[in-house]
């Protein structure tokens, strides 16, 4: 069925285009493709007020080094800042509604569209957590959750991923829950169409894909490998993005293959045919608000066996088994050896594939928002003829 678009969309983003594969990874990327496959073209916003946000990272780094870091997202003057370059950029365009991806507004005029903010978790849940927001300043710590909270009660709606940063946002801000909606980020990744896996290889081949040893868990990946190498299970790991801190961690059945950039076709390439290779897909992450790995391990009809941490129960379904937070690595082997038992492997694969089409596909996360936002506004998209 045709559909005439009645609104008009903006998204909006600090650091960069939305158009930007680079920018947040590439969600608002994806996100703006997927719109524009529902019928909408939206106007793109960014970057805003590029020295101002390069001085802010400056100041970050440099903070940072001196022992406590100065995090420019809790500032309300730098929030304005940018509040007021996103205006200017909206003039004359007669957007009826903004999405703003990985920021919020200070100092929301009357005259302004309605502003939606769609994050991955609060700040609360950040700090200390994850990288940004480690090491700060005093400033930066009283400054943070106030700062959000109050520009977080200014929005028509605001969009978080999980139902893990969903009920921190509405318990901690006190905010109204009809107003905090879940929204999944989709796969950053072409969907590969592949049909859902009929067995695992032998030897049993896992991927394991991140930046960070500690924070991924990439050293229980390692001891996971070790428990099934012992218990005489044929296994191989790929480990993507983080190297080992030391030589300790090598091992003639763990390849590293570093970092690759999805910005570089040959690497992009190369990290699709290790998903095509793999069987399982391991992250035993110990802090992850919505990990994007397990949305393109799903795609590929990847099984996968993750800690049960953060945002992650939202992207595994019927495709894997999540395990507590801090499971030992005899733990997971035994979970991998559940997952690829011949008789239970096709239907994990088909469960992962599922869980992709409705978890993590970008078609169904655009579909949601469009709902929401028709719903602000109360003008829906209206069949043709």
């Amino acid at each position: 069925m045709d559909y005439v678009v009645a609104m008009k969309l903006a998204v909006c983003t600090v650091p960069g285009s939305p158009e930007d594969v680079q920018v947040w990874s590439g969600t608002p990327a994806h996100f703006v493709r997927a719109l524009r496959r529902h019928g909408h073209d939206p106007v793109t916003v960014g970057p805003l007020a590029a020295p101002a946000y390069r001085a802010g990272k400056l100041l970050s780094s440099a903070t940072d080094r001196l022992g406590g870091k100065l995090n420019w997202e809790a500032e309300p003057a730098v929030l304005a800042h940018f509040t007021r370059a996103m205006r200017r950029r909206l003039r004359g365009h007669d957007v009826d509604l903004v999405l703003l991806m990985g920021w919020y507004p200070w100092g929301l005029e009357p005259s302004d569209p309605p502003c939606v903010y769609w994050g991955d978790a609060t700040v609360g849940q950040r700090i200390d957590r994850a990288p940004h927001w480690s090491n700060l300043a005093d400033r930066t710590r009283r400054l943070a959750a106030d700062t959000e909270a109050r520009a977080l009660r200014e929005l028509a709606a605001v969009l978080m991923p999980s139902r893990w940063a969903r009920e921190d946002a509405v318990a901690r801000y006190a905010l109204d829950p009809a107003r905090v909606f879940r929204v999944p980020f989709g796969a950053n990744i072409d969907d590969p169409g592949l049909p859902a896996r009929t067995s695992p290889g032998d030897p049993l081949r896992l991927l394991t894909v991140g930046v960070k040893w500690h924070r991924k868990g990439f050293d229980t990946a390692v001891g996971t490998l070790d428990e099934l190498v012992r218990a005489g299970v044929p296994a191989h790991l790929d480990v993507v993005g983080a190297t080992p801190p030391d030589g300790s961690w090598e091992r003639p059945y763990v390849t590293y293959h570093g970092f690759l950039s999805k910005q570089d076709g040959r690497q992009r390439e190369r990290l699709a045919a290790l998903y095509r290779q793999a069987d399982l897909f391991l992250l035993p992450t110990r802090n992850d608000p919505f990990p994007m790995v397990l949305g393109e391990a799903a795609a590929y009809g990847l099984p996968i066996v993750a800690a049960d941490v953060g945002g992650v129960p939202d992207r595994v379904g019927e495709g894997g088994i999540l395990l507590p937070d801090g499971a030992p690595p005899s733990a997971y082997a035994q979970a991998v050896r559940r997952v690829t038992a011949p008789e239970r492997y096709p239907a994990f694969s088909a469960g992962s594939r599922r869980d992709y089409l409705s978890r993590s596909s970008w078609e169904a996360s655009a579909a949601r928002v469009l709902e929401i936002t028709e719903a602000i506004l109360g003008r829906p998209s209206i069949p043709a003829g």
